[in-house]
């Protein structure tokens, strides 16, 4: 594990920023910090997702159904699903992957990643 890029916050989308804390061959975790009404848009990806809402409030689609999480919830993404999360407020997200995200490593761990664009 390349421990010098883990829990570095890096741009995911504008508003959101990722930071990889941990992940091992199976799992990954990371922290989803979104500006009010950013959004991570829609988009599927082999691996199964869990998310709890650590603050703020956001909506979810999967699939097409919509609903509003808010501090405290969780909700699972299986494989394949389309799914996005709007930040209605501003808050953080606990991301879990199984197994690993290897495009995400690929590109925040292992390489080149995207620093916080200071503005």
């Amino acid at each position: 594990m390349n421990d010098e890029r883990l829990n570095v916050l890096q741009q995911l989308t504008e508003g959101v920023t990722l930071t990889i804390t941990s992940y091992s061959d199976n799992l990954m975790a990371s922290r989803l910090i979104f500006q009010a009404k950013a959004t991570a848009p829609l988009h599927h990806h082999p691996e199964d997702e869990l998310n709890t809402v650590l603050s703020g409030r956001f909506e979810c689609t999967i699939d097409g159904k919509v609903q509003v999480l808010e501090t405290g919830d969780s909700v699972h993404v299986r494989p394949d699903q389309v799914h996005s999360l709007h930040a209605l407020e501003a808050g953080e997200i606990l991301t879990v992957w199984g197994p690993v995200r290897n495009d995400l490593l690929k590109i925040f761990v292992r390489g080149p990643g995207r620093p916080v664009l200071e503005g």
